[in-house]
């Protein structure tokens, strides 16, 4: 049977000792990811890993952009199209439909004049460069890029943003050039200030989210075009447009050929916000989130800036992945140190040589650009005195509200009615959670396969335990405190200290020996467990009379004022520049809890009962833990007997973005009552509640169990 190995801290002959052995400092409590700098990928396991891995990395995409679970089934954008500019082969026309309830999603469709029954297509999306999709540039800016032979005319020099639409549609491609959120024609939303506030991350609204089904619904309006082939769809874009070219990659098998420039690397991952949200990079980067597209022909170019070095660091792990399908020369890179950050001719046609060969466009090679007459920003612009923003567009606080409440009925749809009901449930609200906590897996080590771990503060000392000093009210100074143990899971984080408490149990007997195993935790700390004249603490010497043993987590657990570093200034600005790189501290609390769950589920530490029965595994979250216990059983529920929590410290309770229970999205996917209901059927006590919550009385009752509620707290029903 796996356990964890423990270390026993012994604490004979500390004298006048205050407390448990510090810890090293625990480097959650100073290390932090951000955006900048690097972010490592090392590969494991072959293709079926890589499957496996490739799919939770998909469901981290939808989870962080709100968009979890994604419906296969959307019907097609009703579009408006109107107007012709005609062009040498091709011709542009202006469009606009309805993504999210009263936003319009706008741009431009190319469509080759020699039309056949089927034609390859091609969605591109844009970057941050002001105007965007009818972005130009300056006179001074296109001398520099044609005398550093960036461009080769004016044409492509001024709106090189456009070029690569004219190209494609000259090759037979249709082409769909579309708006991000507050640039060109889309300006019912601020690009940099939209889905930031407390509530909309507390539902797991964001820029991030809002943009990626943007693009889910610009691929559906493509499709839906007459004559586009669904098997020979690309998508290309740079800068921003390539972290939206590789993300709906990520999510979505409709593409059938990828292009993302400028972007991907293992450096900077994106500097706007909606290239950011909770959840989105824990443990992962934009080299490993490109590589979902596998086996599908990924192609990527690179500058002098963060992708400088994707050839030596990113292409090789793609390079990888990619040979595990056996298809090693479906994805390749090029960089142009010469040049800054840029979609510029020698990338664009790196870009026409790869959809030459993948979308079978036939073109004799290598493809080159040739002259072009671009279209002016009014020319494209979608709005006119004729064709105006419908009446249905709603402003922001309408979209928000339309949003919250799509929100709202997708998890009225999740409530369980039946078993099958309570399966989908399950697999939704049970799937995000995972993401929202992004546990590691633990790699639980055999005690006798391993090396006694040393005690690096007193070697050598003997395991006792601290006889009571006259007059010391320390709380830790107790003769029933048998060992400090220290467990670690090998999952990569820092190992998890817990007091073991138990008295002596030779003279008990009868129904009051109880001499079950109960993990307890509390919003308060560990010291207030430890205090016989708090209520926690009266509770506890209850459970020690009674026989059984106490486990008391420490560090993150034991500490009420413990917190993790944030992003500095950005998180100000937006949460999401830290919670997408790292873990809330709430995650972090129940990756502790869950550990401890399962080493002392799995090997238990009371004293057995003889033929009585087996001694109970019991887990108890008092005050602000309460939620802590509930989610750290939902994913432990094989190691765990019953629960005991008290309802405090919810996700609709909290105020700021900084509360130490925050969870960005829980609201999204109904909050603790959902969670709770999770644990179903699993015996469990919610205190300090009248009634049931909604969604997890349904859950219980679908796997017809009990759902225990009690009005008194915690403390008051041992």
């Amino acid at each position: 049977m796996l356990c964890a190995l423990l270390a026993s801290l012994p604490l004979a002959g500390l004298g006048a000792w205050q407390g448990p052995p510090p810890e090293s400092l625990d480097p959650r409590l100073a290390g932090l990811v951000t955006l900048d700098g690097e972010h490592p990928w090392e590969l494991d396991g072959g293709v079926a890993t890589w499957k496996r891995r490739a799919a939770v990395l998909r469901r981290r995409v939808l989870v962080a952009g709100g968009l979890w679970p994604l419906e296969d089934e959307r019907p097609p954008p009703q579009a408006s199209v109107h107007g012709s500019i005609e062009r040498d082969g091709y011709t542009i026309q202006r469009v606009f439909f309805e993504t999210w309830p009263g936003f319009y999603l706008t741009g431009n469709l190319y469509l080759p004049t020699n039309t056949s029954e089927s034609l390859p297509a091609v969605l591109s999306p844009h970057g941050h460069r002001a105007g965007g999709r009818l972005s130009r540039r300056s006179d001074q800016d296109v001398a520099e890029e044609l005398a550093c032979g960036a461009e080769q005319d004016e044409a492509g020099a001024r709106y090189y943003i456009q070029a690569r639409c004219h190209q494609l549609a000259r090759l037979g491609c249709v082409v769909f050039h579309y708006d991000m959120v507050g640039y060109g024609d889309s300006r019912q939303l601020d690009h940099r200030n939209t889905f930031v506030d407390f509530d909309a991350v507390q539902y797991g609204l964001n820029a991030f989210g809002f943009q990626t089904y943007n693009s889910l619904r610009a691929l559906d309006y493509l499709l839906s075009v007459p004559g586009v082939d669904p098997k020979r769809v690309g998508v290309t874009g740079a800068s921003g447009g390539g972290t939206q070219t590789f993300i709906l990659g990520a999510i979505d098998p409709r593409p059938a050929v990828a292009f993302p420039a400028v972007m991907v690397s293992t450096e900077m991952q994106g500097g706007c916000i909606c290239e950011n949200a909770p959840y989105l990079r824990i443990d992962t980067n934009n080299v490993e989130l490109a590589a979902c597209f596998a086996p599908r022909p990924l192609g990527l170019s690179a500058a002098n800036d963060w992708t400088l070095r994707v050839e030596e660091l990113g292409l090789p792990q793609l390079r990888e992945v990619y040979t595990w399908f056996g298809a090693s020369e479906q994805v390749t890179a090029r960089t142009w140190p010469e040049f800054g950050h840029n979609y510029n001719l020698p990338a664009r046609e790196l870009m026409y040589g790869w959809f030459n060969k993948h979308l079978s466009l036939d073109a004799a090679t290598p493809v080159r650009e040739r002259a072009w007459k671009p279209a002016t920003p009014e020319e494209l612009s979608v709005f006119d005195a004729e064709h105006t923003l419908p009446a249905a567009a709603r402003d922001s606080a309408g979209i928000r509200k339309g949003m919250l409440g799509l929100v709202q009925r997708r998890m009225e749809a999740l409530v369980p009615r039946s078993p099958a009901g309570l399966q989908r449930f399950r697999r939704v609200v049970g799937g995000a959670l995972e993401i929202m906590l992004s546990l590691r897996p633990a790699v639980l080590l055999h005690a006798e396969d391993q090396e006694p771990v040393k005690n690096p503060l007193f070697p050598g000392k003997a395991v006792t335990g601290v006889a009571p000093v006259n007059g010391n009210t320390n709380p830790w100074a107790r003769a029933d405190l048998r060992n400090f143990s220290r467990i670690d899971p090998g999952d990569g984080g820092p190992p998890v200290l817990v007091a073991v408490l138990r008295r002596d149990t030779e003279q008990m007997a009868g129904a009051a020996a109880t001499r079950d195993t109960v993990i307890a935790v509390s919003g308060a700390g560990a010291e207030a467990l430890l205090d016989p004249t708090t209520p926690q603490g009266a509770a506890l010497e209850l459970l020690l009379e009674r026989g059984n043993t106490c486990v008391i987590p420490l560090g993150l657990l034991g500490d009420p004022s413990a917190r993790l570093p944030t992003d500095g200034g950005r998180h100000g600005t937006y949460v999401g520049y830290t919670f997408g790189y790292n873990r809330t501290l709430l995650a972090e609390r129940v990756r502790d809890l869950t550990v401890v769950i399962e080493n002392f589920g799995v090997i238990g530490v009371a004293p057995g009962r003889g033929a009585v029965s087996k001694p109970r595994t019991l887990l108890w979250g008092a005050g602000q833990a309460g939620p802590w216990a509930l989610l750290a059983a939902s994913q432990q529920l094989g190691l765990l007997d019953r629960v005991i929590a008290d309802w405090s410290g919810t996700f609709a309770e909290i105020d700021d973005l900084d509360h130490p229970n925050l969870l960005p999205g829980a609201l999204g996917y109904g909050g603790l009552d959902a969670f709770v209901g999770l644990l179903a059927p699993l015996p469990v006590t919610l205190c300090g509640l009248g009634e049931a919550p909604t969604v997890a009385a349904a859950c219980y009752e679908a796997s017809n169990a009990v759902l225990t509620i009690s009005p008194e707290k915690s403390e008051d029903i041992w």
